[in-house]
């Protein structure tokens, strides 16, 4: 079973991405072989608008996700403060960094995203980052 931290680009490309893409993000989220973990705020980024213009089956398709996560890290002081540090070690932006530093939290193998490689997330060293395009499913 790999442990996976998929970014929130995974989700909203596997609910409206263009075809080829979606369907590598959908077969990752469904990969029985794989077990989740995630980060609190990624239910921020997805729930808020799909509920507001009441996109039942969008907002379906996120609850399917989270439904099979085994893992999710609470935002705290201490999740911001080594966020930070990560940040300022890799350059990055303040969403990248917490998801960062949660993704180390949870104790994933992979932190797969939608970026191409050579992006600042890529500078990290504890976890393998994997691009959506490169990631293996299945």
């Amino acid at each position: 079973m790999t442990r996976t931290f998929l970014d929130s680009g995974i989700l909203l490309t596997g609910w409206k991405g263009q075809e080829i893409d979606r369907d590598k993000a959908r077969a990752l989220m469904e990969d029985p072989e794989r077990e989740f973990v995630a980060y609190q705020t990624l239910r921020l980024e997805l729930f808020p608008k799909s509920s507001f213009f009441k996109s039942r089956s969008e907002t379906a398709f996120y609850s399917g996700y989270f439904n099979r996560i085994k893992g999710e890290e609470r935002l705290s002081e201490g999740l911001v403060d080594e966020a930070m540090k990560l940040g300022m070690e890799h350059g990055l932006a303040a969403a990248d960094a917490l998801n960062l530093a949660a993704a180390f939290r949870q104790g994933p193998s992979e932190f797969i995203i939608t970026e191409l490689p050579g992006g600042p997330l890529f500078r990290a060293k504890r976890i393998r980052v994997i691009s959506l395009h490169a990631a293996a499913v299945g």
